[in-house]
């Protein structure tokens, strides 16, 4: 099943007050990109992103965050949302944790 390319709706995250002009601009490419990833690149990109936003836990203001949701998001587009479940698994396994 191919699904259409579309950008994911990035206005539910953007906030111009709280993010910067280069967030902003970073934020959109990201949505941009992710409906291009095949499904092992997207669980690879997503396992990343939410790793950096878990990393950025002290940071409401991160980049990271708008940027990880959008990943499920774009999972729920696929109609997959396992994909974001396998890139969380990856995520919590490349810290070392024992998933």
């Amino acid at each position: 099943m191919s699904t259409p390319m579309t950008t994911l709706d990035t206005s539910k995250y953007l906030s111009r007050q709280r993010h910067t002009p280069k967030q902003v601009t970073e934020i959109e490419a990201w949505a941009e990109k992710l409906p291009t990833l095949s499904a092992d690149a997207y669980v690879k990109k997503a396992a990343d992103m939410i790793w950096l936003s878990a990393y950025a836990a002290n940071n409401p203001l991160s980049a990271y965050h708008p940027m990880c949701d959008l990943c499920y998001d774009e999972a729920v587009r696929r109609g997959n949302t396992d994909l974001y479940s396998k890139a969380h698994k990856k995520a919590m396994r490349d810290a070392g944790h024992g998933y």
